[in-house]
């Protein structure tokens, strides 16, 4: 468990890797999964399975994921090779690399470039047609299905909306454990006083709906 602004793992790790910071890089060979949540999330090694969510997420050319990847981002790029299947949710998805099974994505664009292999079915939700390019060069084993997403709705209107934020309420109170856990000096607040109290809950309800 690793939480910092940020956090480099090298080597080789036995178990699952969690981490939190503004950037991760996971290399070296983890041999369990990798749980990874940053502004910017990058595996250059291996790993068994990838769970990440950030801005921008990327697998580099030397990267080998043995089994799954699930991952949501503004940019999300895979350049190395990939096990099993891939859910992917971003602004934007870019395919250099290998997938051994079925890709499924929900983007605003999806490029396969020529390199890109996938060994599965792929299954595309985005806003048009024209959102998907398959360049020249790009091989797809299975059925290629492209869904046109309907026109979103009020997201205040939708339980996804709030189980989203629930989710991000989730996330947010495992960090703070992580970071009480590495730095338990921050658990003991000093409220000397009824006013203190009160100001520290005003503030701590501005945040949470903030």
């Amino acid at each position: 468990i690793a939480a910092a602004r940020r956090v480099r793992i090298t080597g080789t790790v036995k178990g699952d890797v969690l981490c939190a910071a503004e950037n991760v890089e996971i290399g070296g060979n983890v041999e369990g999964n990798v749980y990874g949540v940053g502004e910017s999330v990058q595996l250059t090694g291996m790993a068994r399975n990838l769970y990440a969510a950030g801005q921008s997420i990327s697998l580099a050319e030397a990267t080998a994921v043995r089994g799954n990847m699930m991952a949501a981002a503004e940019s999300i790029v895979l350049d190395g090779q990939l096990g099993r299947d891939m859910i992917a949710a971003g602004r934007e998805i870019e395919i250099r690399g290998m997938i051994g099974q079925g890709i499924r994505t929900y983007a605003q664009r999806l490029v396969l470039l020529p390199s890109a292999r996938v060994g599965g079915d792929l299954r595309a939700n985005v806003p048009t047609k024209d959102s998907v390019q398959i360049e020249s060069g790009a091989m797809v084993g299975g059925k290629t299905d492209i869904r046109i997403a309907p026109p979103r709705p009020n997201p205040y209107l939708t339980i996804s909306f709030y189980l989203i934020r629930a989710v991000w309420l989730a996330v947010a109170f495992v960090t703070g454990l992580i970071f009480f856990w590495l730095f338990p000096f921050l658990a003991r607040p000093m409220l000397e006083n009824r006013p203190a109290v009160l100001k520290t809950g005003a503030l701590g309800f501005v945040a949470a709906i903030a």
